[in-house]
């Protein structure tokens, strides 16, 4: 390859398009014109593993079920009393959104893997489920900090509320 010729672009193929591949499909669509500057090479999804890739996926329950949460939580921080039962709703979407994610990518995943390979791809989802579960812990810590915390309160909303909206997305 000659210095003036740009690489290749990184080929990536997507196994499934629920919530999560359709938020990077749109992500790495959005933000083409950054990664290929950061990258030095433009990323192009060249497959998607899909019954219909037409079909809205847009629905993402987890970030209803913090929505749902962090409105609860303004009624309580403005002194309200609420029932205990008031939990479900978001214990029900959570669960919900899990099932359908969990659910769908593992069973495709380990379909497609060969037999050699399933543990190996087994290993790598938990991997994943690890990072974002690291990040939820970075983020809930960032916001720990003191000056964050203070800016909180001073914009009028109660830091536990905050960080339900902040999580939602």
């Amino acid at each position: 390859m000659s210095p003036s010729s740009s690489p290749a672009p990184l080929r990536v193929g997507l196994a499934g398009i629920g919530n999560v591949g359709a938020g990077v499909v749109r992500l790495l669509a959005e933000n083409a014109a950054l990664i290929a500057q950061r990258a030095g090479r433009a990323i192009t999804v060249t497959a998607i593993s899909a019954r219909d890739r037409n079909r809205d996926r847009g629905v993402d329950l987890s970030g209803f079920a913090w929505v749902v949460v962090g409105f609860m939580q303004l009624h309580l921080d403005g002194g309200s009393a609420m029932s205990i039962t008031w939990q479900v709703l978001p214990y029900a979407l959570l669960t919900f959104g899990e099932v359908l994610v969990s659910a769908t990518g593992l069973e495709f995943a380990y379909s497609q893997a060969p037999p050699k390979m399933k543990g190996v791809l087994m290993s790598f989802w938990n991997l994943s489920v690890t990072v974002g579960n690291l990040w939820v812990l970075l983020a809930n810590s960032a916001v720990k900090n003191d000056t964050v915390t203070t800016s909180i309160k001073d914009a009028g909303i109660g830091v536990t509320a905050f960080q339900m909206f902040f999580f939602a997305g």
